[in-house]
């Protein structure tokens, strides 16, 4: 009895996605010639045309630290859940706790040791 539900889900979720491709498909814009404006190749950002075309450089670092703050942010949201049953959870949930606290000690004592939080090594980069 499982597998037919399972398959009428199925069936049901292929046919409404080959719907809507369908119907997008219909309803979407559809160029006309792409080589007609220059100018609808370029992006187009706040209602302002850009002046000069300029491709900025970022260091990997701020890709780091972004990563890094997400995780560790998500990590948080763990931990907030976790003081909410804290009670409930006994000396189990509380050795689970400490074990993943220690390892996010573990991880941001990684990155402080790769330089990731260290922007004095950045700075020097930029003026030599």
């Amino acid at each position: 009895m499982h597998i037919v539900s399972f398959i009428t889900f199925f069936t049901l979720a292929l046919i409404l996605c080959a719907l809507l491709l369908i119907i997008s498909y219909f309803l979407g814009e559809r160029p006309t010639n792409l080589n007609t404006s220059s100018s609808k190749n370029i992006p187009f950002e706040s209602g302002v045309n850009p002046i000069k075309q300029e491709k900025l450089q970022f260091f990997a670092k701020f890709y780091l630290l972004a990563m890094s703050f997400v995780i560790f942010d998500i990590e948080s949201i763990y931990i907030y859940t976790w003081a909410t049953i804290i009670r409930e959870a006994n000396w189990i949930g509380f050795i689970e706790a400490i074990i993943f606290i220690v390892n996010l000690l573990v991880s941001l004592l990684y990155l402080i040791k790769k330089d990731v939080l260290n922007w004095k090594s950045l700075s020097n980069k930029k003026q030599t």
